[in-house]
């Protein structure tokens, strides 16, 4: 069937809104991020499942290529598998040998041999305590290749990362080294709201951490070859960084390398925080906004060259690859780079580029090169910081510009063309102010929208919102820039030999840099500058870009949506709005609030625990990790916020010891503090650290308060009492033994808290009152240590559980509180369970670990990952295996893709025919519409109920000459009525234009080309010569069949089997449909096309319950008595002249071929027009004056 004519897009004539032309790769992003995400989400499919959904979907699109909506919807639907099964692939997909199968929680001995990929440099954390120097720690990742069982070396593979004690940056990427030490699975989130970093290592291809503790424990690998391109591109940094640090002091140094290299581990962490503050982060990064500032400034060079056309594109091309190389494949480095070779190939191709496509393409590198940037925080900045600058930048700018033409023409006194005139012609030096005005107005907007635009987001994920980057931004990004363009050209001329002018270069950027520094810094000290908030909630967020996103949808194509222009993108923007704030301004809020509930955080050798009363009383006793001062930014914080928390009342310091304090001053910049409780002796000349503490929280002006044993208090129904130290106790005892022992109590329900109590002061307190009720939850004091555990402890307080914060055990220790679990006390280790919340209900305290879902699967892979490194499989046998086991599983996976492919394309063929789209009603193909006949219908043989319309040739009774009008193939009796019922109306014919089963109005489960239907055909003109002897008993009933396609065999099997037909007009006759089928597929490009056709009509034939290729209609054409006129396209593809020729030569009453020049195979009759249909009339008209069975002329 000829399709209609598309409606023009505009011009003249152009009826409704234009058409929308959809960025054709931006969905297919939308699908590969959500492939990913439902990977993530469900791991209900295996790659190889993935792969072969993706491959079914790709060859249902193709076979759907004539339906549009439905092929897109399956190439899509084939983006999200392969997406998914990519990210399968790249995530749970590892070797039987990969190193991370080995570790576990508990740390072990290991010793490895690899490569070095990437230093990452030195870092310095405290000392475990008061009075220990600071320890200094390298990072770095190592490529693992063997494995030592402590008699040979054996194969691996994998990632680890890689701390090593000191300062080892002697040792370089690309080096293979030897490395002893202990090896653990990398630790994941045991708190809510803490930062997954086991995912983060996941992502880079990390599953295992491996500390190197001495120098002796890293060594050089004499027996292995290094990496030659991974040493050449660190020789690289490492020489640009020494240039720079031999013209520049340490800290602009270090900013310098950030800028320029991307390297930030030595910038001050003075400098972070204040950076991270302003939320001017992205600036330390090597972000989209330099590299296409390298990008533009290269260009400009070339064109002062004049360089030709296609050779600088290339060389900026060039450029960028090798420069995004140089700095690292971060995910804004990688869609930068995207954006900025889609520009190039654009510019070589004299192609224009889309914004949108270009940004959905960058979009689906970074997903090709690592699917999980999906999932990165910084990544979805970037991309979203480049789409609020294309669609809605714009549009803020002409609100701006109408909101000040507004105001200009309210309160302007002369009219705007005076001004106009006058400004054209004013001097310079009053036109270049209002131009930089007007500049500094611009980049405001700019600023505050992409700000408005992340704010959602940065603070959901970083807690922190920060209005005075909007105002910063401003001069730093120019800055910035030009300290990069300068950094950049000085280090390149300095390094080819030219020193003096890049040392002036380098001078200058020096100074640029510096001035950042200054901006930032006085930034970060404004107290309106920043806040940190417990952030929106995820779902207010999510809403919120979608309707961000529809209202940029409606910018770029207002046709989607009803009403003005203006007012649509305001209610949706609107609507984001009022989504977001009660999400963000609830956050928290609590619905008939427990008494008290609370965690102990997982932390490590330190503590934390959070409680919180019903009246949003927060309190928190104890907030730190041994050698971890940023434990209270790291998981104190977030697991408040994730509890809606801003406000801490009121926080308990048990006893002078760093891994129980020093994470407050982090706390203290990100919370408002009501006061902090300490026991006698706190500080001290003997300890500095706690001394400079409290001098820190009178300069914050918050309150200090020391409490001894006997004082109590209530709040909230809550009873809190000190049972340790009393007052007067010796203060020559260590800070342990004078730990702060809290009690509180509610209805019944005890929770005991010890802080680190030891020797002198457990004697103290077990001298007190026994707690009646005995505690549901005690906490076990120094960490579930030996010497603070005794076991008259436990007779004293008798708890129902016992939860214990404690790192992870090293390898060989044993555990000091086993023998509680066979006393009926459960105890609960953090370093297992994670934080564990407890909360009071009917029955008692409920005490839940974060950790408490099971991961047996992960578990049992493993294990197996173990047994086979340890040799339960021959390690002699792991090539050998490993090489068949692949080369069957690609022969495996390859005999599976294509027998999904086969079974897809059979099964989707075979439905197609026996199930094919019902095309609308009245839905004509050529000429105007008939006038709408009689409904008519019958009953079938089986049952069906079949219609169709009838079109008498006048008003007075049916002469009985009557001619029956079959449809073909995916039509319907409506879309062949027009041109033949008023060609054979004119010739004084009477006609039914019948429904096949299946079809139009018709019902029928399966259609079956003439198996049934000639059955049907007979029914039909039962019920036809009924009708015309009931209105016209005179009349005699001479019927003719006209069938079109597959009608035409349809036709020819009812006349077989039915005497009673004078005649046939066989149109564009399907005559073999497993032919017709094969000259399908192959005008498709499928191989094996005869193949495919034969096993397509064969399984549609078991569907349908009858043949459909069987007989065929030459086979049944010698029984047909009556004369047939077949009508042909010249140009018919699908049926060739030569099968209609043979067709009508078999037929006993002769035959007549009407071939039309030009026409194909559905458009015969339109262009064949008038004189053909003519022919027809005259044809049937000479038949049917002639008795069955003798020839026509």
């Amino acid at each position: 069937m000829r399709a209609p004519a598309p409606a023009a897009e505009g011009g003249e004539g152009a009826a409704g809104p234009r058409a929308v032309r959809w960025p054709p790769l931006v969905p297919l992003l939308i699908a590969a991020v959500a492939g990913i995400v439902a990977d993530r989400t469900w791991d209900g499919c295996t790659t190889r499942s993935w792969i072969d959904l993706a491959f079914v979907a790709a060859a249902s699109g193709l076979l759907g290529l004539r339906r549009p909506r439905i092929s897109s919807a399956a190439m899509l639907a084939a983006a999200l598998c392969l997406a998914a099964g990519w990210h399968h692939a790249r995530w749970s997909d590892r070797a039987a040998d990969d190193i991370g199968r080995l570790a576990d929680d508990t740390p072990r001995p290991a010793w490895l041999r690899g490569v070095i990929t990437d230093v990452l440099g030195r870092h310095r954390t405290e000392g475990y305590g008061a009075g220990e120097p600071d320890r200094e720690v390298t990072r770095m990742f190592l490529a693992v290749t063997q494995v030592c069982d402590g008699r040979r070396w054996h194969a691996a593979s994998g990632n680890v990362a890689m701390v090593a004690a000191g300062d080892r940056t002697d040792i370089q990427a690309g080096q293979p080294v030897e490395a002893a030490g202990t090896l653990s699975r990398v630790a994941g989130p045991l708190n809510p709201g803490e930062f997954d970093y086991r995912a983060y290592l996941r992502s880079r291809g990390v599953d295992a951490h491996l500390f190197v503790d001495g120098p002796g424990g890293l060594s050089r690998d004499p027996t292995s070859a290094p990496w030659p391109w991974t040493a050449r591109l660190a020789r690289a940094r490492d020489a640009c960084r020494a240039e720079l640090e031999s013209h520049l002091d340490g800290p602009t140094a270090a900013l310098a390398s950030a800028l320029i290299l991307g390297r930030r581990e030595d910038i001050d962490p003075a400098d972070v925080d204040a950076f991270s503050l302003t939320g001017t982060t992205h600036l330390l990064a090597i972000s989209g906004l330099q590299l296409q500032a390298l990008a533009l400034f290269l260009a400009w060079l070339l064109r002062l060259a004049s360089v030709p056309r296609i050779s600088a594109y290339a060389a900026i091309a060039i450029g960028t690859v090798g420069y995004a190389a140089l700095v690292g494949l971060a995910p804004s480095v990688v869609r930068s780079a995207a954006m900025t070779l889609a520009f190039c190939v654009a510019g070589i191709a004299r192609r224009p580029s889309r914004p949108a496509n270009t940004l959905a393409l960058a979009g689906l590198l970074c997903l090709a090169w690592s699917p999980f940037y999906a999932f990165d925080v910084g990544c979805q900045l970037s991309f979203l910081a480049i789409a609020a600058l294309i669609w809605l930048v714009p549009r803020a700018r002409e609100g701006a510009a109408w909101l000040r033409d507004r105001l200009a023409d309210r309160f302007r006194r002369r009219p705007a063309e005076i001004v106009a005139l006058e400004r054209e012609f004013e001097p310079r030096w009053r036109r270049w102010p209002r131009r930089a005005a007007r500049g500094i107005v611009q980049g405001m907007i700019l600023s505050a929208v992409v700000w408005l635009a992340a704010v959602p987001l940065v603070a959901l994920r970083f807690h922190l919102v920060s209005p005075i980057g909007i105002l910063l931004n401003i001069p730093l990004i120019p800055i910035t820039t030009a300290a990069l363009l300068l950094g950049a050209s000085g280090l390149g001329i300095g390094l080819t030999g030219i020193p003096g002018l890049g040392v002036l270069l380098i001078r200058l950027a020096e100074w640029l840099l510096r001035l950042t520094e200054i901006i930032v810094r006085w930034g970060a000290s404004q107290p309106w500058g920043h806040r940190f908030a417990a952030g929106p909630a995820a779902w207010a967020v999510a809403v919120f870009y979608l309707l961000l996103m529809l209202a940029s949808i409606a910018f770029a194509a207002p046709v989607l949506l009803p009403g003005p222009m203006r007012g649509r993108q305001a209610a949706l923007l609107a609507a984001a709005a009022a989504v977001l704030i009660p999400g963000w301004l609830l956050v928290g809020l609590r619905i008939d609030p427990p008494p008290i509930e609370g965690d102990v955080l997982a932390v490590g050798h330190g503590l934390a625990v959070t409680a919180r009363l019903a009246d949003g009383t927060t309190l928190l006793y104890d907030c730190g990790r041994m050698g971890d001062p940023r434990v209270g930014r790291r998981i104190i914080a977030p697991a408040l916020w994730s509890r809606g928390i801003t406000r801490i009342d009121q926080v308990f310091l048990s006893h002078a010891d760093l891994d129980h304090y020093n994470g407050l001053p982090d706390l203290l910049d990100r919370f408002a503090v009501g006061e902090v409780v300490v026991p006698p002796g706190f500080g001290g000349e003997a300890n500095p650290a706690a001394s400079s503490l409290l001098d820190e929280l009178r300069d914050r002006r918050v309150p200090v308060r020391v409490i001894t044993a006997g004082e109590s208090w209530r709040r909230s129904g809550v009873t809190f009492a000190v049972l340790h130290p009393p007052a007067g106790f010796p203060p020559e005892t260590s800070d342990n033994a004078r730990s702060l022992v809290l009690d509180i109590e509610h209805g019944g329900r005890r929770i005991m808290l010890t802080g680190d109590l030891d020797a002198e002061g457990t004697a103290a307190l077990l001298q007190g009152h026994r707690p009646e009720p005995s505690p549901d939850l005690f906490l076990s004091p120094h960490h579930g240590g030996r010497t603070a555990n005794p076991t008259r402890l436990y007779d004293w307080a008798r708890p129902k559980a016992v939860v214990v914060s404690q790192r992870t055990p090293q390898f060989g220790t044993k555990d000091a509180l086993e023998g509680l679990d066979g006393r009926a006390m459960p105890v609960l280790r953090t370093w297992q369970r994670g934080a564990v919340a407890f909360r009071p209900t009917r029955d008692g305290l409920t005490l839940a670990g974060y950790l408490d879902a099971p991961a047996t699967a992960e578990a049992a892979t493993m294990a197996g990952g173990a047994a086979v490194l340890l040799g339960v499989f021959p390690p002699a046998a792991w090539p050998i295996a490993g090489i068949t086991g692949l080369a069957i599983g690609l022969l495996g996976l390859l005999i599976g893709l294509a027998a999904c492919v086969l079974m897809a394309i059979v099964e989707y063929g075979a439905w197609t025919l026996v199930v094919p789209p019902r095309p609308r009603v009245g839905d004509d193909e050529e000429g105007p519409r008939p006038r709408v006949g009689r409904r008519i219908s019958i009953q079938a043989a089986d049952g069906t109920r079949l219609s169709g319309r009838w079109h008498p040739a006048s008003d007075r009774p049916p002469s009985g000459r009557t001619a029956v009008l079959i449809h073909g193939f995916a039509e319907a009796s409506s879309q062949i009525q027009a041109a033949r019922v008023a060609a054979l109306n004119a010739g004084g014919w009477d006609v039914a234009a019948i429904d096949l089963r299946g079809y139009g109005e018709s019902d029928g489960a399966y259609a079956s080309f003439g198996g049934r239907e000639a059955g049907d055909v007979s029914r039909w003109l039962d019920e036809l010569a009924r009708l015309v002897a009931s209105e016209n008993p005179q009349g005699s009933f001479v019927p003719v069949l006209w069938g079109r396609s597959m009608g035409a065999a349809v036709a020819i099997r009812a006349a077989a089997e039915d005497c009673r037909i004078r005649a046939l007009v066989l149109e564009s006759p399907m005559v073999d449909l497993d032919d017709a089928m094969r000259v399908w597929f192959r005008s498709r490009r499928f191989p094996a096309s005869r193949f495919l056709a034969r096993l397509v009509t064969r399984r549609a034939g078991r569907i349908a319950g009858v043949s459909l290729t069987r007989p065929q209609p030459i086979e049944l054409a010698p029984r047909v008595e009556c004369p047939a006129l077949g009508i042909h396209g010249e140009a018919d593809r699908l049926v060739p002249s030569a099968a209609v020729r043979s067709l009508l030569s078999a037929l006993r009453a002769g035959d007549r071929l009407i071939e039309v020049p030009g026409a194909g195979h559905t458009d015969v009759i339109a262009v064949g027009g008038e004189p053909l249909l003519g022919q027809v009339v005259a044809f049937l008209d000479a038949a049917s004056a002639v008795g069955p069975g003798q020839a026509t002329g």
